[in-house]
């Protein structure tokens, strides 16, 4: 009897552990298709820029289950207090990555993450200056039932 309830036990906990799918996370395809795509593009203008260590501003609903690395590019998320703290040391602006939420029109969903370049010029007051982004939209396929990345595109101002 003993051994029939162990076995049913185990068989509760151990079942549901490996019916467990991966689940996507769009913000992190998001990410990883725009820091690719500016290493692509920007790798071979001279730049104050970073493209291998990015730095993405941290949001607790966008950025808290992020990787910190997609390929060779490694990804660090600080707070604007962590932030200033930086400026303050080294006294010079930070390249920034911002995400924003998700827009969606239907069948189709835009993830936008703006480049700021960040300083701190006076105590607990922060200067985001915007300098471009990027677009990352996915749309629907119907036969996968998934969205899929479809473009990926930089702007600048």
């Amino acid at each position: 009897m003993r051994a029939i309830f162990l076995t049913i036990i185990c068989v509760l906990f151990i079942i549901p552990c490996f019916s467990q799918t991966v689940k996507r996370n769009l913000y992190a395809e998001a990410l990883s298709a725009c820091v690719n795509k500016e290493a692509v593009d920007y790798g071979t203008i001279s730049s104050r820029r970073n493209l291998i260590n990015r730095i993405v501003e941290y949001d607790l609903n966008l950025t808290s289950d992020l990787p910190k690395q997609f390929g060779s590019i490694k990804v660090e998320y600080s707070s604007a207090g962590k932030l200033g703290d930086r400026y303050k040391k080294n006294r010079s602006e930070i390249s920034l990555l911002s995400l924003r939420p998700m827009q969606s029109d239907g069948t189709n969903l835009e993830i936008g993450i703006l480049h700021y370049w960040f300083s701190s010029p006076k105590k607990r007051h922060y200067s985001y200056a915007l300098e471009g982004g990027c677009r990352v939209k996915f749309t629907y396929d119907q036969e996968q039932r998934q969205f899929i990345l479809a473009k990926t595109e930089l702007w600048g101002i």
